[in-house]
């Protein structure tokens, strides 16, 4: 059974056998508890949360430019929302 576990430097998912869970890359840790949790299930590589959160930050600073009302919990709800959202149009 893979759990999640926080250490002082992110999330790591741990497999059954003590080794850790890694993206396509050999990474083995992330920032964010649903990214963790995406490469656990099996819906999401990390590069792919990378580059949805990347283009979001520009999308804000194209739009907002430093004027943005949003916190760091709806950025991560819009990305979240918005890879969901790719993965159900499949």
């Amino acid at each position: 059974m893979l759990k999640i576990i926080k250490t002082n430097d992110g999330y790591m998912v741990e497999k059954e056998d003590g080794d850790y869970l890694c993206d396509a890359n050999g990474d083995n840790l992330w920032d964010w508890y649903h990214e963790a949790e995406a490469v656990m299930n099996g819906e999401v590589k990390p590069s792919n949360w990378a580059k949805a959160n990347t283009a979001f930050y520009a999308w804000e600073k194209l739009h907002h430019e430093d004027d943005s009302d949003l916190s760091d919990d709806d950025r991560m709800l819009w990305v979240e929302g918005y890879l969901q959202a790719l993965r159900d149009a499949k």
